[in-house]
Formats: C-alpha cells, sequence, structure tokens
C-alpha cells in the first residue's frame, strides 16, 4: 500500500499451479486466468486523504507557538523581538496547505490518482489545523464544530473515488499472483495446454 490512493481497475491476473517454474508456458502446464479488481477501499482512501506528514510538521510549529503566546498573554505575543506570533501561525498554516499537494505530488508513483488526492489533501488541511487548535485560528476555536467538521469531512472524502484509468481491461503476467498491468513488456499471452505423452 503506497501513500497515495490508486484508481481502481479490473486487472486480469494469470496464476501458475504451484512447483512450476517461471517463463513461457510449457507443454501440461496450467495457467489460470482471473479478472480482478484493484484499487484502494473506501477505508484506505479515507486515510490516505489526511495529509498525515505535512500535519505532523504543523503540529511542531503550532506548540511552538502556543506556548509563545502564553506569558504575553495572547494576541500581543511576538518573536525575536518583532514578529507577530499570530502572523507567523498564518503563515505557518498557509505553508502547510500549500505543502500538503506539493508532497501528494512528490511521494506518488506511476499509475497513482495524484492529483485528487492531492486536491483532497490541500482541503484537508484547514480542516485538520482548526481541529487540532491552530494559533492562526485564535479565539474562533470552538472544539465541538471543529470535532463534527473534521468527522463530517473524512466521512465525506472516502466517498471521493477517483475514476479508472482510460483503456478499460489490463493484463498482468503469470507471475504467482503477483498483479502488473499489460503495459509491462515480459507479460506472456496464455497458450493453450497440451497433456504430456510418455
Amino acid at each position: 500500500m503506497g501513500r497515495v490512493i490508486r484508481p481502481e481497475q479490473t486487472v486480469t491476473v494469470r496464476r501458475e499451479l504451484p512447483g512450476i517454474s517461471e517463463g513461457p508456458p510449457q507443454a501440461g502446464q496450467t495457467i489460470v486466468e482471473t479478472k480482478e479488481k484493484t484499487g484502494d477501499s473506501y477505508l484506505d482512501r479515507t486515510a490516505k486523504y489526511i495529509p498525515a506528514e505535512v500535519l505532523g510538521f504543523f503540529l511542531f510549529v503550532n506548540n511552538i507557538l502556543l506556548e509563545a503566546t502564553k506569558p504575553s498573554g495572547g494576541q500581543s505575543a511576538v518573536m525575536a523581538g518583532y514578529f507577530s506570533v499570530f502572523s507567523i501561525a498564518w503563515f505557518s498554516l498557509i505553508l502547510g496547505t500549500v505543502l500538503a499537494p506539493v508532497y501528494i505530488w512528490y511521494v506518488h508513483e506511476k499509475g497513482d490518482a495524484w492529483k485528487i488526492n492531492a486536491t483532497i489533501s490541500c482541503i484537508a488541511f484547514p480542516i485538520w489545523a482548526y481541529a487540532i487548535g491552530a494559533v492562526a485560528f485564535g479565539t474562533h476555536l470552538d472544539g465541538n464544530f471543529a470535532s463534527i467538521l473534521l468527522a463530517t469531512f473524512t466521512a465525506i472524502s472516502g466517498l471521493v473515488r477517483p475514476s479508472a484509468p482510460q483503456g478499460g481491461d489490463t493484463k498482468a503476467p503469470a507471475d504467482k499472483d503477483k498483479k502488473v498491468p499489460a503495459d509491462k513488456p515480459d507479460s506472456v499471452p496464455a497458450q493453450p495446454t497440451k497433456p504430456r505423452t510418455q
């Protein structure tokens, strides 16, 4: 399971009987082809849409900013004698919102539906930031509203399913239940089996 969601597609999987060597089918060798659906389930998508890596960094910065607001009484807090804590908090919130889709783009692999994953993660980041008590939201924080907002968004986001890639059905080579799309050059077409003569 990768970090980025995979679109649902139907894959033809070729399986050999156990104990038969790899390579082109031999006389007497039995190969079974089945069609299976691949892709991420609702729960997989729900988990992968959460920008956890960027949220982890944001949580670290937010806790530092939260501690900086305690001694001076909140709104008038400054860092390094010049920068307002709330300005830094808004900057970190905006930076996290931008970095969430950039991170998804950076870690995606061929075949991932990274564009939809990046879009949902970009929307999810400020919602999660609000739920964890981002300093940037200041007096507008409401724990009850944050809980409802987060639960609703998370439940709905899992319903967003990327569309299947164009081209329909793909084939996978006979490699002991390995699911690989047909664009791989080493896939071998199924050949009829012949009984061995002795």
